[in-house]
Parts: structure tokens; C-alpha cells; sequence
């Protein structure tokens, strides 16, 4: 059975209608039915701003964009009209600024919407003459630096969720050193502490907070995380690169703010912009690593991470399953893609710009020495055959002599140079002082900031610094597959040769967590490493 309140309400909004399409074009605007449905009209303001700004915009806007008009959405309730209607502008986009009637997401603030002003005897009519003086008198500028339009999801974000207007600033113009540094390397701002109360008032908030950083023209926009309620009011603070990929941004380095919910995400292919990065070791778990302190990621950013005190920049080419991801605590398949050019010189290429500098030594083959038909000399330690030995110890002695230090055979008229690019030394990283041509055996077998990998996270570490970073990764616990008792991955391998008895009840509840110290954590880790 109809409801015969909602059969009076239509019969009211198709009155309203036919008397809306009656008079508009002597107000100058005309009303629609948004795919027929009799509760969403659309409105078009004609140009009645005369030479006011917002009238100059629209005559710019016009000749740019070929839309010479306001278009409003207007939203009536169940009951109307004893509830007030809900009124956006759609297009053209508004600057972003405040003390203006237009909020975030194209909402009009009017006091005439509101239930203290609003009078069921209010007309279409009276609801667009307050629009226009509303506009008109409020100092609003549309934004004529590109087309654009409201979407649905602003206007919801703008009435029930968070969207503000923050002015941004990057962590390199405040000069912080602090609390911003994990902000740099995570894909994270900081934002102020309104922001926060704001947010916790809401009664659906889910965690980790997800942002969706815009420009004012929403040409561009990126997806981050929080660090921090920390920054001044008013003010968004993020990495450079984070900046760098919402711009262009307003003279005044607007951007819009918005709180959003992004899918899992499943699949993301990246692109590192340094060939140097195929380098490294583990690439895919350098990478699953440093990103579990992102939260989101948007195609078609560059973003950048920092690995073994370098910062390492990477395009964003593809995600799944939106353009926008929430990778916390996700299961991703990651895709690293490079040219074959850069995969070469990774494998043909020195590790480093010093080794580039190190000279090669020639090898000499083994090869059979008839003693019956060839002799050595003693100067070059060569054979040569008996019938030509006088003439080359001639010509050797004058020409050739062995090098004391690395026992070459090197021309007499190249011992400077030799000296120079073979036993002249290098300072490595560690303080020593190494030959050049000893410098490879020694980045590579010798020196204390060689890398080496962890024998439980797989990830490259230096050989100073490895015995304390093994003890706390090999503090992390796994699950046996043969008895489901959670084991400390150092003692996994003892544990399984034991045929899961070691360690013991009583031992692994007497031993102490990695978080302890003093002297009892200390007799403990004595007799752990002297088992």
C-alpha cells in the first residue's frame, strides 16, 4: 500500500517542477529531473553576477570551458518539505578557501537549509534567489585554471566525514629533524590536533587513518598515512616527494584533505629509478620491508624509501585491485621492473664508484713447460725456448723488471704508473688503508662494513653490525610445522634436530625475552652463545 505522506510530498515536488520551469527563465535559471527521479533536480544559475568577481570567473570560465552557467544539486527529503532539501554545487569547482558559503565538496552553508530557518512554506524559487545572493555577497572565486566538477563522494566526505583545507609545507622548508624523520621514509604527513578530534568524533573511523591528499583544482592527488598530530594549525607537513606528487597546488599551497577507505591491495609493479638499485642484494626484500611502514600507494606516484643510508626513488606503475591500495598487513605481489641495460650493468659493473678505480691483474694459465727445450728467466720468472733465451735476457733486463710488491712483470719505462694504479692506497670506509689492488679481496672478505646477509631475515646487513641484528631477528618467533609450538627462529634449527625437545619447558619459560637486561639477561645470553 502507498504511503500516503510520501504520495503527498511527490504530488508537492512535481507542483514545484512544472512552477520552477514556469518562472526560471525570467530568474534567470532552469531546473531538471536527475534521471527522472522527482527527489534529485538539477539546477543551472545563469550569469546574474554582473562585473563582480565571481561574474568576471564565469565570463572566463565560459571562454575557457564552454559552460556559462552555476549548475546546483539540489536533494529533497522523504518528507519535504518538512525537513530542508540538501543543496551542492556540482560544477564549476570552487577555490578552496575559507569564510566563503562553499565548503569542501561543493556543500552550500546556508543558514536559510538549516532546521532553525527552514519553513515548509519555502519555494524553488526562494531556495535559488538565496543561492545567488549567497554567492554574490560571499566573495567566493570559482577556479578557472582548469574544468572540473564536484563528485559524490567529496559531498558525502564534506557531510559526514573529515575534509579540510590544509596549507602544505614539506619537512625540508620547517627544518625539522625529529619526529618527522619517520614521516620522510613512510609515505606519511603530519597533520594538527583538530584534525585528530575531529576525526575521533565520528562514530566510523577505521584504522590505520587513509588520506587522500588533493590540489584545490583536483588535477592530482596521492594517498598517505599519519604520522602525527603534531603540526601547527591549519598546516599539512609532508616529504618533498610527497608534494611533488599533488602539484600543481594553488599560490597559497592549498590542498584539500580527505579521509578515505581504499581496497586491499593484491598486485603492485614498481620501477626503480636508479639502475644502482639492482645492486643490491634481496631487492624484493629490501622492498617488502621498507614498505611495511607505508600504508597506502597510488599509481602513477613516485615515491622514495630509504635503504642502507641512501634514499632510493621509484615510479608507481600499477596497482590492484583500484588505482589506490591499502597495503597494511596486505598479502602484495610485487613486480620489479627494469631495463635489461640496467640488469647488465648491475652484473657487469663494480659494486661501487671506488672499485671502478682498481686496476685487474693478468692471470696466467697453467700451462705444461717442456724443461727439456725451455728455460726460465730470471728476471720475468717466463719460459722461453733455449735457442732465444740469450737475445730476450737481453732485451728483458734493459725493457722489463718484476714488481717487488706484487710480483708482475711490468716495463721498466710503467713503474710509476703501475705504482700509482696498483699499490697506491685507498681509504675504505672502515679506516684501513688497502692497496688498489688488494681493495676488491678486501670490501669483500676483510672489511667490518662489508654487507652480509642475516641468516633469518635474508636482508643485507653490515658485519659490524650483524651479531646484534641477528640477535634481535633471530629473537622473532615462528611456528613448528611438526609440533605448532612457537619457537625463537634462532633456536628453530636446534629444536627440529631435537625432535622438537629443545628447548625445554622449563628453560624456554626461565629464559629471558629480548627485552630484558641487567646481569641475569646477561648470564643468560653468556650461556646461550657458549651452548
Amino acid at each position: 500500500m502507498e504511503d500516503p505522506s510520501l504520495s503527498k510530498t511527490l504530488k508537492r515536488l512535481q507542483n514545484e517542477l512544472r512552477r520552477a520551469q514556469q518562472i526560471g527563465p525570467s530568474l534567470k535559471f532552469s531546473a531538471a529531473l536527475v534521471d527522472g527521479n522527482y527527489f534529485l533536480w538539477r539546477v543551472a544559475l545563469d550569469n546574474t553576477f554582473g562585473t563582480s568577481p565571481i561574474g568576471q570567473d564565469l565570463l572566463l570560465y565560459s571562454s575557457l570551458y564552454g559552460q556559462n552557467t552555476i549548475d546546483l544539486e539540489i536533494r529533497f527529503a522523504q518528507d519535504h518539505p518538512l525537513s530542508p532539501p540538501a543543496v551542492r554545487v556540482v560544477s564549476p569547482r570552487f577555490r578552496a578557501a575559507g569564510g566563503t558559503p562553499l565548503c569542501l565538496g561543493g556543500v552550500l552553508d546556508s543558514s536559510l537549509l538549516t532546521e532553525q530557518r527552514w519553513t515548509p512554506i519555502s519555494t524553488i524559487d526562494a531556495i535559488v534567489e538565496e543561492m545567488k545572493q549567497l554567492i554574490s555577497t560571499s566573495g567566493a572565486r570559482i577556479e578557472t585554471t582548469a574544468p572540473g566538477h564536484y563528485e559524490e563522494a567529496e559531498e558525502r566526505s564534506a557531510r559526514n566525514g573529515f575534509y579540510r583545507t590544509f596549507r602544505c609545507h614539506s619537512t625540508s622548508s620547517t627544518g625539522s629533524t625529529t619526529s618527522l624523520s619517520d614521516a620522510s621514509l613512510g609515505g606519511k604527513v603530519l597533520l594538527p590536533a583538530s584534525a585528530l578530534s575531529q576525526i575521533m568524533a565520528s562514530t566510523d573511523v577505521e584504522f590505520p587513518l587513509i588520506f587522500e591528499v588533493s590540489n584545490a583544482t583536483r588535477t592530482s592527488a596521492t594517498h598517505v598515512g599519519v604520522s602525527d598530530f603534531t603540526a601547527a594549525e591549519s598546516s599539512l607537513v609532508a616529504p618533498q616527494w610527497i608534494v611533488s606528487n599533488i602539484r600543481p597546488m594553488a599560490p597559497a599551497n592549498l590542498c584539500t584533505v580527505r579521509l578515505v577507505q581504499l581496497p586491499k591491495g593484491t598486485f603492485l609493479k614498481i620501477k626503480p629509478l636508479q639502475d644502482e638499485f639492482f645492486q643490491l642484494e634481496s631487492q624484493k626484500e629490501v622492498l617488502e620491508s621498507v614498505l611495511r611502514s607505508f600504508v597506502a600507494i597510488t599509481t602513477g606516484d613516485k615515491l622514495q624509501i630509504s635503504y642502507e643510508d641512501k634514499v632510493w626513488a621509484f615510479d608507481v606503475l600499477e596497482t590492484r585491485p583500484a588505482l589506490a591500495i591499502n597495503i597494511n598487513n596486505a598479502d602484495v605481489e610485487l613486480d620489479i621492473v627494469g631495463s635489461t641495460e640496467a640488469v647488465s650493468q648491475a652484473v657487469s659493473q663494480p659494486a661501487s664508484a671506488e672499485d671502478a678505480l682498481v686496476p685487474q691483474l693478468d692471470s696466467k694459465p697453467d700451462i705444461p713447460v717442456d724443461t727439456n727445450s725451455m728455460k726460465q728467466c730470471d728476471n720475468c720468472l717466463r719460459h722461453v725456448p733455449l735457442q732465444s733465451l740469450q737475445g730476450h735476457i737481453a732485451f728483458c733486463i734493459r725493457n722489463n723488471m718484476l714488481c717487488g710488491k706484487c710480483s708482475q712483470v711490468i716495463r721498466k719505462a710503467d713503474a710509476e704508473t703501475h705504482e700509482r694504479e696498483f699499490h697506491s692506497l685507498i681509504q675504505c670506509e672502515c679506516g684501513d688503508n688497502i692497496e688498489r689492488f688488494k681493495f676488491p679481496e678486501h670490501k669483500s672478505m676483510m672489511c667490518y662494513h662489508r654487507l652480509v646477509r642475516c641468516k633469518f631475515c635474508k636482508l643485507s646487513k653490515r658485519f659490524v653490525d650483524l651479531s646484534e641484528h641477528q640477535d634481535v631477528c633471530g629473537s622473532r618467533t615462528d611456528k613448528c610445522a611438526k609440533c605448532n609450538q612457537i619457537v625463537k627462529l634462532k633456536d628453530l634449527p636446534l629444536h627440529e634436530k631435537s625432535n622438537c625437545t629443545y628447548p625445554t619447558a622449563a628453560a624456554a619459560a626461565l629464559r629471558p625475552t629480548e627485552n630484558e637486561s641487567g646481569l641475569m639477561g646477561r648470564i643468560f645470553s653468556f650461556f646461550n652463545q657458549n651452548k
